[in-house]
């Protein structure tokens, strides 16, 4: 893209515990690692300079946990200016996410919130909902909004089909110890 610059950047200086503009939840990193093994990496992530000399990762947070699982300590990547703001760095990263590949529930609802400190609800609902095939409606919006934020078990039992959305929602109204019951439940079920 415009202005930026490709380098060379050694994964220990990449922060990955900082999820400012990640959206994947829920995924096996297997075939990507098989791919990098076989063929290296094909699309270089996308990051940001912070003031401390560490990157951001804007786009590809699964390639470089990949690239690190598999030993490499290295990659070739693209940067944005480091005056980016962090509002055009989460789109950077939402639109090449959403170009490659459908979003999870529980990535919907990652993405609405780390939308929110920048648009109101109805500018969501209304321009990026379409890109998660969810219509432009504000209770589509208040519908997903919370769902990142369920109980883990819930979360995943979302991502792996045990129950829908609506469900999900209904069962994270229980108190907090019908919700742990739930959660050994769900857990077994796996």
């Amino acid at each position: 893209g415009k202005n930026q610059a490709a380098v060379t950047v050694n994964l220990t200086m990449l922060d990955f515990d900082d999820a400012s503009f990640r959206l994947s939840y829920g995924f096996d990193l297997e075939p990507l690692k098989d791919s990098i093994r076989r063929i290296g990496l094909i699309n270089p992530p996308l990051l940001r300079k912070r003031p401390d000399d560490r990157y951001q990762i804007i786009c590809g947070y699964k390639r470089m946990l990949a690239l690190r699982e598999t030993g490499v300590s290295a990659a070739p990547c693209q940067l944005v200016p480091p005056e980016s703001s962090d509002a055009a760095c989460l789109l950077l990263s939402l639109y090449d996410t959403v170009s490659h590949r459908e979003l999870n529930p529980i990535e919907k609802s990652l993405a609405l919130n780390r939308l929110l400190p920048y648009y109101t609800e109805e500018t969501i609902a209304r321009n990026f909902l379409p890109l998660f095939k969810l219509q432009p409606h504000i209770t589509q919006f208040r519908t997903y909004q919370p769902l990142c934020q369920l109980d883990l078990g819930i979360r995943d039992a979302i991502i792996d089909g045990i129950i829908d959305v609506q469900s999900a929602l209904r069962l994270s109204q229980l108190d907090p110890e019908a919700g742990s019951v739930l959660h050994d439940f769900l857990s077994a079920c796996d």
